[in-house]
């Protein structure tokens, strides 16, 4: 483990050919100044992979949410590109996670939606489906709604 202090990456220049973040941008203080750092310590061609939360309440001093256009504004002044910006649990299910906390059952029910798709995007599948929309108006329907989304973010090379 190397602690730091938030921002500054202890590591040189292009040095890591992963970087796995989840669920932490939205608790981060300095957001813009930490992607600056993420692009600087990833390869050229390395991937940052991760996700954040977008319509989540306040949780364990949570600081942003952010909405995909949002997240990719912090990729400004990096060599930093999205690659897929998936949805993942939606904010109903979210908020019933929240709502659920008191009973283990009830919490129990509504946490599996974390691992596996959750009723509400079922919903958005078929009803997408039906009127012949694409697998990415589908995915943008659901980035709508969603409460986290996962990203797959890729440092381009510098021509």
């Amino acid at each position: 483990f190397h602690f730091y202090d938030g921002v500054n990456i202890p590591f040189s220049d292009d040095n890591f050919d992963l970087i796995y973040c989840h669920q932490v941008f939205e608790h981060v203080k300095k957001p813009i100044d930490l992607m600056k750092e993420i692009s600087r310590v990833l390869k050229p061609g390395g991937a940052f992979i991760g996700s954040t939360s977008q319509i989540e309440t306040f949780h364990s001093l949570s600081t942003y949410n952010y909405t995909p256009y949002g997240f990719k504004m912090l990729l400004e002044n990096t060599n930093l590109r999205f690659v897929e910006l998936r949805p993942a649990i939606d904010g109903l299910f979210l908020l019933f996670v929240r709502l659920s906390n008191r009973s283990k059952f009830l919490s129990k029910f509504f946490t599996r939606y974390f691992e596996k798709e959750s009723p509400v995007n079922r919903f958005i599948n078929l009803a997408g489906s039906l009127s012949g929309k694409s697998i990415i108006e589908i995915n943008l329907l659901k980035l709508l709604f969603c409460g986290h989304f996962s990203f797959h973010i890729i440092k381009y090379r510098k021509s």
